[in-house]
């Protein structure tokens, strides 16, 4: 025990009668910093403790007690904003790109041997590594947050653009009021990190909170008739004899299938109005502006009995639906939750890891004890969840998990659930990949998939590879592009008119996959291409691809609009999608600064120009995009 100073064992004794001794400020190490924050409430109310209405001139309180003089309002505290230019600002914005490539070009310049970034060697075909990821810290009020994403990340490549947004959203609030005091707001309260905010309930009381049959039953279908990917890790057959057995003997079932049938209720209501051809649920539709809504009060009651129920069951106990019901719940926050992707990807980390305690990392023929139907469909749930943690990540400019797991899990087949029961005995063989079955989108996007996570994860290296292994994998690639059946392949709208909206936007996404894939790929390379002949192939993949993808966003959001082809399906235009289209419009907008940089009065610079504003219009008038397209 420390000695203690006769000055502070003085101070010591002469406090030890008080409640509470306020620490010295040389003890804590430094002042307390208090928050200043606005006093929205009058004077009176706030000095006698009252529920103050904030009403201009006076207040419920003070006119109920007749003090009219004395109520009054504390203005609000001066703002310590720096004051910006705008119109320096958007200049500053419009010749960023253009700053950049100098900045490059610079630096390929040869002063000394050391300084060489580029060489006609092997061993220096690279780019160098400050190119690779931006961190940024942002300060609001007494919060600090660092965020970072990798050199592939579309807002990598404008890192200033959310500050030009700010700067637009501080003018416009300059007249407005200081907003008022922070409430509790449950929905944004809602851990998805932890699965909702369960509440202590029991399997009894989540049995009684089931709403009657007739309800679920016009529910379900909203799901199973939809055109979630999701679909694929459930087999219909063996859910509609579980569901059947439930409403027989409620407490025949596991609480875990509970919370799977729970989570799959909320999301047949979220998905219900995306499909014009089903009956929504009662109270669901859709605005004038074409907005997806529905009733938040039943998905966030749905969404909450899943939570309970999870956290009843226990995930960690590792039982039968457990990945099953909290891929399900994530969808949930996904589609609900718009821009909040990084808390969706902390939730699929959570995921990923009680699949991985069950093995779902390991293919079940290791396993000569793991029926074969329960392994088929093992290897359905890994494989989306393989492309669900892989998407995500990029989308967030982050490193998937799954790459740097070592799986060894083989292709789902090409089967309908009708090939597959729990009791047959051993798989049968799989249907011919001419023939388009529900898991055909799952399995022919899961080749390219593969290739897509090696790219991303070489964007996100520190130290970047040589330009001979991005051609490598680029050849690997495009061997696995001629492996999609030709059901799976883009074709002209005018030869669709007789296919599913769900089919032709299946395709759509997977050659969107093999274009993003591509300008990852060659991403690194694109300034330096347009200096150095080396890496002009490069450039020209990364440049070209880009134009294909703004070229069919064009043909989707065309055919999504009334009256379309894809107006069925209208929402994929607001799904992880967004960030391929924002990722190809920023290398385009790169190309067309060093075109201009450089004078080039070729036709092509007019055709990058007209794209890009083509991209542009698409944003502005399609109300269903996130917040970052703005």
């Amino acid at each position: 025990m420390p000695e203690m100073t006769p000055s502070t064992s003085s101070e010591a004794t002469l406090g030890s009668n008080d409640a509470f001794i306020t620490p010295r400020a040389d003890v804590l190490g430094r002042i307390p910093i208090k928050r200043v924050r606005p006093q929205l409430s009058c004077t009176p109310c706030r000095q006698g403790k009252l529920k103050c209405n904030r009403e201009h001139p006076i207040c419920d309180q003070c006119s109920r007690r007749a003090r009219h003089d004395a109520c009054h309002y504390v203005p609000p505290p001066a703002r310590n904003k720096q004051a910006q230019n705008m119109r320096g600002r958007l200049k500053n914005l419009e010749s960023l790109v253009v700053n950049l490539i100098n900045q490059k070009s610079q630096e390929l310049e040869p002063t000394t041997m050391n300084e060489t970034v580029f060489a006609t060697s092997q061993q220096a075909q690279v780019v160098p590594a400050q190119t690779f990821g931006q961190l940024r810290i942002s300060h609001a009020g007494t919060e600090t947050k660092t965020n970072y994403v990798g050199a592939g990340h579309w807002s990598s490549l404008l890192k200033e653009i959310e500050e030009v947004k700010d700067s637009l959203e501080d003018d416009d609030d300059d007249g407005e009021e200081d907003p008022q005091e922070e409430q509790w707001d449950d929905y944004e309260a809602r851990s998805t990190v932890t699965f909702g905010m369960p509440k202590p309930i029991t399997k009894a009381q989540l049995i009684q909170e089931m709403p009657p049959k007739e309800e679920v039953d016009r529910l379900m279908p909203l799901w199973f008739n939809s055109a979630d990917p999701l679909l694929y890790i459930i087999h219909a057959p063996t859910f509609q004899e579980e569901y059947r057995q439930f409403w027989k003997d409620p407490n025949s079932v596991s609480v875990m299938w509970i919370a799977l049938l729970y989570s799959a209720m909320a999301l047949a209501i979220i998905l219900g109005p995306r499909n014009p051809d089903l009956i929504a649920y009662a109270g669901a539709h859709t605005n004038s502006n074409d907005r997806i809504d529905y009733p938040s009060a039943s998905v966030n009651r749905y969404q909450q009995l899943a939570s309970s129920a999870l956290v009843l069951a226990d995930i960690a106990k590792c039982q039968p639906n457990t990945v099953e019901a909290l891929m399900i719940y994530g969808e949930c926050e996904f589609l609900r939750r718009d821009d909040h992707h990084s808390k969706i990807w902390l939730m699929h980390g959570v995921v990923l890891r009680v699949a991985m305690r069950m093995g779902y990392h390991r293919d079940p023929n290791a396993f000569s004890s793991m029926p074969p139907f329960v392994g088929e469909m093992r290897r359905r749930v890994w494989h989306v969840l393989n492309m669900m943690d892989v998407l995500i990540s990029f989308a967030i400019g982050l490193p998937s998990l799954v790459r740097r797991v070592e799986s060894d899990v083989r292709a789902p087949r090409n089967l309908y659930d009708s090939d597959i029961s729990p009791k047959m005995t051993k798989l049968p063989q799989a249907r011919p990949l001419t023939e388009v079955t529900p898991g055909m989108y799952t399995i022919a996007k899961s080749r390219i998939c593969v290739i897509f996570a090696e790219a991303a994860e070489h964007s996100q290296k520190v130290t970047p590879p040589k330009h001979s292994v991005i051609m490598e994998l680029d050849k690997r690639l495009e061997n696995a592009q001629t492996l999609i059946p030709d059901g799976m392949k883009v074709r002209p709208m005018e030869d669709c008119i007789t296919e599913a909206p769900t089919l032709i936007m299946a395709r759509f996404n997977i050659v969107l996959l093999y274009l993003k894939t591509r300008v990852v790929l060659h991403r690194n390379y694109l300034t330096a291409g347009q200096t150095n002949p080396m890496f002009s192939e490069s450039r020209d993949i990364c440049v070209k691809s880009a134009l294909k993808i703004l070229e069919y966003q064009k043909i989707i959001f065309h055919a999504c609009e009334p009256g379309g082809q894809l107006h069925k399906v209208w929402w994929y235009m607001s799904s992880l999608q967004t960030y391929d289209y924002l990722l190809a419009a920023m290398v385009l907008c790169l190309e067309l600064n060093h075109l201009r940089a450089i004078n080039d009065t070729t036709s092509k610079a007019q055709k990058l120009l007209e794209v890009i504003e083509t991209t542009h219009d698409i944003w502005s008038n399609y109300p269903n995009r996130f917040r970052e397209t703005c």
